[in-house]
């Protein structure tokens, strides 16, 4: 018998944050979350919570098994800005089993509709501006960061409980010791002759700075993408806090002209 009930306790939040490595012990794909880096979001002082909406987290169990999770996730932010009534589902991760994604989908389904919600999407964890989607392809490849991992038998079990493709995302792959053609180098030369932009690596010291740099460029810059959700002020300072014990300032580089930043990019 599959039990689904709301996460209610710290223990409960644990394991939810643990259920992917528990389901997908043998999958040498699965990357384990950083301690407490899932639990963030369902605090009731979390950025999301503060500011965007509400995550509803669940459990499926059989007996004393945890055997899958789903959030239901209140976005008030992007319904204010698409004049939507949708809600999303996200931490989403079964058994290959359908009862337990079923189920997991029902609990979630119902407390969105319990909210007013009249469409239902995902997978988000929890926004567009983290990590999203389903893996349809590259299952032999490790996830990066920011990027979700699923095994192949998600795909099969979203189609079957009729979740339609809304949108298609893509990874790209670059060999770091793949040589860039000499004409791409020449053309990359010239142009930052002509346009004047330079490159530099951020400056950790003024890391909090930087991001909110980044920030109004992340903003400006895809205002108009499907989904957009801007990040706000605290937003990026929260991300100040998580990466300054691993960020290293080759990994973030701003693009700048006289009149100031106009890019950035991240690895």
């Amino acid at each position: 018998m599959i039990e689904v009930t709301p996460c209610r306790s710290r223990r409960d939040l644990v394991l939810f944050e643990e259920a992917p490595i528990r389901i997908h012990a043998s999958d040498p794909h699965i990357v384990p979350p950083y301690p407490g880096s899932v639990v963030k979001f369902f605090r009731a002082d979390s950025s999301f919570r503060l500011r965007h909406g509400e995550l509803f987290p669940f459990l499926a169990r059989q007996g004393k098994r945890v055997v899958g999770r789903i959030a239901a996730i209140l976005n008030r932010t992007h319904n204010r800005l698409h004049q939507e009534s949708t809600g999303f589902f996200g931490f989403f991760d079964f058994v290959d089993d359908r009862s337990v994604a079923d189920a997991l989908v029902a609990a979630a389904t119902c407390k969105l509709r319990d909210l007013g919600m009249s469409t239902m999407r995902g997978p988000y964890n929890p926004t567009v501006n983290d990590e999203c989607g389903l893996l349809v392809e590259g299952f032999e490849e490790r996830p990066f960061i920011m990027m979700p991992y699923n095994p192949p038998y998600y795909v099969q079990q979203y189609a079957e409980m009729d979740f339609l493709p809304r949108l298609d995302l893509y990874a790209f792959h670059i060999d770091r010791h793949c040589l860039i053609p000499p004409t791409v180098e020449r053309i990359v030369k010239r142009v930052r002759e002509r346009s004047g932009v330079t490159l530099r690596p951020i400056d950790v010291n003024r890391l909090e700075e930087e991001l909110h740099t980044i920030k109004d460029l992340y903003n400006a810059t895809l205002e108009r993408n499907w989904g957009f959700v801007p990040i706000s002020d605290e937003d990026a300072l929260d991300s100040a806090k998580e990466l300054r014990p691993i960020v290293r300032p080759e990994m973030l580089l701003l693009a700048e002209k006289e009149c100031g930043p106009v890019g950035f990019s991240l690895c």
